[in-house]
């Protein structure tokens, strides 16, 4: 014998997704503030300025190849640093993807420039 089937009411599972995340406010932008006097503080400050890097730019502004890690760390913190994809060849001389990392407008504009001290 088979089973009566259950009806759902209409309502597909990423309708009622985006339905109930309509429900709930977004936190307040609130992110950690690194330490000044580290290469993670020293990105942030630029960046807080508009500014935007790539690593081979940015090892003339610190001193280091690890643009990358410092981005992810700004991430953890909660700041919106945007990842973009630009071709390598001027800093490589190859045909590569470079990443350019900059800070999300809105998290400038939040800060409205703010300094940590």
């Amino acid at each position: 014998m088979d089973a009566p089937k259950k009806e759902n009411p209409g309502c597909s599972r990423g309708r009622f997704e985006a339905a109930q995340q309509e429900l709930f406010e977004r936190p307040p932008f609130s992110p950690e503030w690194p330490s000044n006097a580290t290469k993670e503080g020293q990105l942030l400050a630029a960046l807080l300025t508009g500014a935007s890097f790539n690593h081979a730019e940015f090892i003339g502004e610190a001193r280091t190849w690890r643009l990358a890690a410092y981005a992810h760390a700004l991430k953890r913190r909660g700041w919106h640093v945007r990842t973009l994809t630009e071709d390598g060849q001027p800093w490589t001389g190859k045909h590569c993807g470079v990443a350019r990392y900059s800070l999300d407008p809105a998290d400038i504009d939040a800060m409205g420039g703010a300094a940590h001290g």
